[in-house]
């Protein structure tokens, strides 16, 4: 079951994205009832673009920090299309297993709601840019 898309920082320097805490909130807006939170170390992936396999799950809300330039993106409102079973690549030979899945397609990032991928993506990944 694939329950989250990826998250990946993009447009800032190894320096600034070596600590980023992700904080998940329950998801009332309000940014006040704390659920758990992670400081996640991030690997570069490309020149500008890091990762941890850090997922977002439509049920929270979050709060992305990133310590060194003092940037928090807030993530809330997210939209999906509802589960359904599609064949997707697995790390095993290649052999398309079928996986229960559930993509966001539209979610708000601080003030701004933004339209994501949808369903035709094998690997779907939110990008939050500098």
């Amino acid at each position: 079951m694939q329950p989250y898309d990826r998250l990946y920082i993009t447009g800032y320097t190894a320096s600034e994205v070596d600590t980023v805490v992700v904080k998940r909130y329950n998801p009332d807006n309000s940014f006040s009832s704390l659920v758990d939170s992670m400081v996640y170390p991030l690997p570069q992936v490309s020149v500008d673009t890091f990762s941890a396999g850090i997922g977002v799950e439509e049920k929270y809300n979050y709060d992305i920090e990133l310590k060194k330039p003092g940037r928090h993106y807030r993530i809330s409102n997210m939209v999906t299309e509802g589960f359904y079973y599609k064949d997707i690549p697995t790390s095993c030979f290649y052999k398309k297993m079928p996986t229960c899945t559930n993509h966001i397609t539209s979610i708000k990032i601080d003030d701004a709601t933004v339209q994501l991928h949808g369903g035709d993506f094998d690997s779907p990944s939110i990008y939050l840019m500098k």
